[in-house]
């Protein structure tokens, strides 16, 4: 931040915290810079000519610039800690290209007895997200779903998605099963997710009679501790994807055969049941 014909040049840096700066001194007279800013507070001595070592900057904040020789000059560093920031330019105005998602703008000029503060949503072309999930199955619907669902989490829940059972299942999309997905994967809160894989299995096993997942849920919940519940409905339904299918079941090829009772309804010969078993995928 050079010092030109009694002047910072230029007069608002903006730089991420960590940064260093530069206070050359291009005047033909002396220069005394400080700051007695909380995030950094530091004076370099008169100089002219040579400047000193750059200051570093470690402290998220704005930063107030001053001379003890010219107090008509005044300047301003903003150090800030996000992964994007800029300056306007002339006209106001300033462009950053940002992954989808819901960010937090915070936007500050010298004028502003303080920041002002905007969350904004960077939406995802639909063709994009279309091709993105496409691998799934019913993607157009899926993406209808997707963008209902990001628009929601934005308005309702500034981005965030929601910790509790009865704000996900307000969400477009959501119920109780993928609820409960989302509360044992990504909170660590236990959950039994009962999809068609689960609920027919569990009731081959003859945990439960009960063909309503609510209520499917209730009476294997009944069964195991909590701390079991998530990693069991990852097995159970790993299990029917790839052996115990809803037709034919491969009954030869399954590890748990001689536990359950609904054993030969599929195939039971070892050799043609290891045939029907479904490889994971990739």
């Amino acid at each position: 931040m050079d010092q030109i014909n009694r002047t910072f040049v230029p007069d608002l840096l903006v730089i991420p915290v960590g940064s260093t700066v530069a206070f050359p001194n291009s005047d033909s007279v002396s220069h005394q810079i400080y700051s007695f800013s909380p995030a950094r507070r530091f004076q370099l001595p008169l100089y002219r000519g040579k400047p000193y070592p750059p200051v570093a900057f470690d402290e998220p904040g704005i930063v107030t610039l001053g001379c003890n020789i010219h107090d008509s000059m005044l300047a301003y560093v903003l150090v800030t800690a996000a992964p994007y920031f800029g300056r306007t330019d002339a006209a106001g105005s300033w462009s950053v290209e940002l992954p989808h998602g819901t960010y937090q703008v915070t936007v500050w000029q010298p004028r502003m007895q303080e920041s002002s503060q905007e969350t904004v949503t960077v939406a995802a072309d639909r063709a994009d997200l279309e091709e993105l999930i496409k691998p799934t199955g019913f993607f157009r619907a899926k993406t209808d779903t997707l963008i209902k669902l990001g628009a929601a989490l934005a308005e309702r829940f500034d981005g965030e998605v929601p910790k509790r059972m009865k704000d996900l299942v307000t969400l477009p999309g959501v119920g109780r099963k993928t609820a409960n997905v989302v509360l044992g994967n990504a909170f660590g809160i236990p959950g039994i997710t009962v999809d068609t894989h689960f609920g027919r299995l569990v009731r081959r096993f003859g945990w439960t009679t009960e063909i309503d997942p609510d209520k499917v849920e209730l009476a294997v919940a009944t069964l195991f501790p909590p701390k079991d519940w998530t990693q069991l409905c990852h097995n159970i339904i790993w299990h029917g994807r790839r052996r115990c299918h809803a037709r034919n079941p491969a009954c030869g090829a399954c590890p748990v055969a001689r536990l359950c009772p609904a054993y030969g309804e599929g195939e039971t010969n070892p050799a043609k049941a290891a045939k029907l078993v479904r490889e994971p995928r990739g």
